[in-house]
C-alpha cells in the first residue's frame, strides 16, 4: 500500500513540474518574401518576346567573342574582302595595285570582257608553265611542246583585242610581254586577283593614247609590284615593265619624252 502511494506521489509531482515550465516561442513560418529576378527567362508582352535593356547589356558583355566571330560581312567574287593588314599598311604598293580594279566599274561591258579574257589567258599560261618549271631554256621548251606556243598566241590575241584606239600595239611587242608573263608563271603561281590586276595594267598600256606619263609610270609600277610580291625574279619583273612601256610608246610616241 505504501509502495503504491509513493509511485502515485512521484507521478503527480512530475506532471505538476512539467505544467509549470515556460514554453519556447514558436518561430513563424517563412513568408513568400521578394522573388529574386530571373535573367534567363524572356519577358512576353502580347505574344512578343522582350529583352530588357539591362539584360541585353549583360549579354553583350558576356559574349564578346561570339560577336567578333560574326562581324565579318559575306564576300563574293565581285565584292572582294578587305585587304590584309600587311597589304594596306606595310606594303602600300599592293594597295595601290588593288585600287586599279576599280576601273572595271567604269569600263564598257565589252572592255570588261576583254580584260577578263586576258586574265583567263594568264591562268592558261600558268597551266602549261608548270611543265617547263625545271627546263633551263624557254625557247627549247616551246619547241618541244607546241601547245605552249598556242597558249602564248592566244594571250597575244587577247591583248591586241584590248585596244580601242586607232593604233594597236605591234605583234612583236605583244609577243614579248606574253613570253615574259610565261617566264613569270614558270616560277610562281599567281592568285586570280593578281591575274586580274595584271590584266587591268595591260589594258591601260594598250589604251594609253590619253594616258599621262605619270599615270603610265604608276600603272607599270603596280604591275611590277604584283610580280615582285609573288617572288618573280627581278630580271623578269624588269622585262615586264619594259614591255608595258614599249606598248605605250608605240601608241603614244611622245609619252616617254
Amino acid at each position: 500500500m505504501k509502495k503504491t502511494a509513493l509511485i502515485a506521489t512521484i507521478a503527480l509531482t512530475t506532471m505538476i513540474c512539467r505544467a509549470q515550465r515556460p514554453m519556447l516561442p514558436i518561430a513563424p513560418a517563412p513568408g513568400p518574401g521578394p522573388t529574386p529576378p530571373i535573367f534567363d527567362r524572356p519577358v512576353v508582352v502580347n505574344g512578343d518576346v522582350i529583352v530588357p535593356a539591362d539584360q541585353s547589356a549583360n549579354m553583350m558583355e558576356t559574349n564578346p567573342a561570339e560577336m567578333e566571330t560574326n562581324s565579318f560581312a559575306p564576300t563574293n567574287e565581285f565584292n572582294p574582302p578587305n585587304l590584309p593588314a600587311e597589304t594596306n599598311a606595310s606594303n602600300p604598293e599592293l594597295a595601290a595595285a588593288y585600287a586599279l580594279t576599280n576601273r572595271l566599274s567604269v569600263m564598257a561591258p565589252a572592255q570588261v570582257q576583254g580584260v577578263l579574257q586576258v586574265q583567263s589567258g594568264l591562268g592558261s599560261l600558268q597551266e602549261v608553265a608548270e611543265s617547263i618549271h625545271e627546263q633551263p631554256s624557254l625557247l627549247v621548251a616551246i619547241q618541244q611542246n607546241p601547245q605552249i606556243q598556242r597558249r602564248v598566241d592566244q594571250v597575244c590575241d587577247h591583248v591586241i583585242n584590248l585596244t580601242r584606239g586607232q593604233v594597236a600595239p605591234s605583234r612583236d611587242s605583244v609577243d614579248r610581254i606574253s613570253m615574259d608573263l610565261l617566264r613569270a608563271c614558270s616560277h610562281t603561281r599567281l592568285p586570280q586577283d593578281h591575274e586580274l590586276i595584271l590584266a587591268v595594267v595591260i589594258n591601260l598600256a594598250c589604251n594609253s593614247e590619253k594616258l599621262s606619263a605619270a599615270d603610265l609610270d604608276n600603272a607599270v609600277n603596280d604591275g611590277v609590284a604584283i610580280l615582285r610580291a609573288n617572288g618573280v625574279a627581278p630580271a623578269v619583273c624588269y622585262l615586264f615593265g619594259c614591255d608595258l612601256r614599249s606598248i605605250a610608246i608605240e601608241l603614244q610616241p611622245n609619252i616617254g619624252s
